[in-house]
């Protein structure tokens, strides 16, 4: 989720959910200044996934913006 903090800075949080426990909040990133095009958005989910364990998930959700349907294809 992309949402922008009381002083206008771009926020990436990563929310996880496993199946034995409700969704928590993981970690979030200020992109003010990073490009967010495909490839830093890919590279920021690989290195959550990376993180936790890419063997752990079963499913990634973002939105449908042009972005993160490029970084899909990444």
């Amino acid at each position: 989720m992309v949402w922008s903090n009381v002083r206008g800075e771009h926020i990436v949080n990563f929310i996880v959910k496993a199946p034995e426990r409700a969704q928590f909040f993981y970690s979030a990133i200020n992109t003010t200044g990073i490009s967010q095009d495909a490839e830093e958005i890919a590279s920021a989910i690989f290195e959550v996934l990376e993180e936790i364990g890419a063997e752990k998930f079963i499913a990634v959700v973002t939105d449908n913006a042009a972005p993160m349907k490029a970084a899909w294809r990444k």
